[in-house]
């Protein structure tokens, strides 16, 4: 009879842990978060009226406070400190000799558990094998959200990037 008690109490605590593991995973999860297509083509006009320069290796760093609210766009200062779990916001931008407009916008930034976000890009990006893998794929970007998993590109302009390499 004691063995069939320790059994019970054995599946109960890993069913609790299961149960709280789903939960932390509803509320924090990983991945990009939404993709909102007006807002985040929004962020990418307000980019677009900055006029960059053409620099295929120049690349902007701008900080969108709220998400939701594009007057919160700015550059970023050398003096802007970054915390693990506080990217959210942040907006990487390279404009090609070109013309072509490369925009990358950190939605969701889970600390040690990967930055994720969206790239946009006027041109074709082509997604190179990461590593060797078949599952993983780079894109030249601005900024450090430079991986796409297999799915990864939404349309011809968009992809849903991240690194989860910390």
């Amino acid at each position: 009879m004691a063995t069939r008690g320790w059994i019970v109490a054995l599946l109960a605590a890993v069913g609790a842990v299961m149960l709280g593991s789903f939960a932390l995973w509803a509320l924090f999860g990983t991945g990009p978060g939404w993709f909102h297509r007006q807002r985040l083509e929004a962020v990418v006009a307000e980019v677009r009226r900055m006029h960059l320069p053409p620099c295929a290796t120049c690349e902007v760093a701008l900080r969108l406070d709220d998400l939701s609210d594009l007057q919160s766009l700015h550059e970023r200062g050398e003096d802007e400190a970054y915390e693990p779990g506080a990217g959210r916001g942040r907006v990487w931008a390279r404009r090609t000799e070109d013309g072509n407009l490369t925009v990358v916008i950190e939605t969701r930034d889970c600390g040690h558990a990967g930055n994720y976000g969206f790239a946009f890009s006027d041109g074709p990006l082509k997604a190179v094998p990461f590593m060797g893998s078949s599952d993983w794929f780079r894109v030249d970007v601005p900024g450090h959200l430079y991986l796409v998993a297999r799915d990864g590109q939404i349309d011809e302009h968009w992809w849903s990037v991240l690194n989860n390499l910390d």
